[in-house]
Formats: structure tokens, C-alpha cells, sequence
């Protein structure tokens, strides 16, 4: 699932897992800054049912961080 938000470039995708079942979220995003492309690469540790859900999430998560500033996330 692609996205732009806030100009900055939005890849959400999830992770098949096997134990636990279900689907991982997972993020890159990237941006322009100071005439340098900027980007960040995110999991999310959370599963969901779907793959839809999961990405879905990923790109709920990715706004709100965006929306927040970008603060720093624990890796």
C-alpha cells in the first residue's frame, strides 16, 4: 500500500508470520530534506489477521509519526 503524506513517500507492506500466525507490518518511508533524500525503515510488533489489516495499519502508524514530528522509535 503506497501513500503521500505531508510530501513524504509512504510504502506500507506486511510480513507473512508463522508463529505467531498471522501478518506483520512493515514500513518505508522517505522524504526530502536540506536537498537530501531522507529514509526510514520501520517494523511494527504487532500481528494481524490479514495481510489488508496489516498494512492498513503500517499506514495509520506511519502518519501519525509524521503527524507527531517523527520521533525517535525505539529499534
Amino acid at each position: 500500500m503506497d501513500a503521500v503524506y505531508k510530501r513524504h513517500d509512504i510504502h506500507a507492506e506486511a510480513w507473512e508470520l508463522l508463529h505467531p500466525s498471522g501478518w506483520e507490518p512493515r514500513l518505508y518511508i522517505s522524504w526530502r530534506e536540506a536537498g537530501q533524500m531522507i529514509a526510514k525503515n520501520f517494523t511494527i510488533n504487532q500481528v494481524f489477521s490479514t495481510r489488508k489489516k496489516a498494512e492498513r495499519a503500517g499506514l495509520l502508524f506511519a502518519q501519525k509519526w509524521l503527524d507527531d514530528g517523527k520521533p525517535a522509535l525505539r529499534t
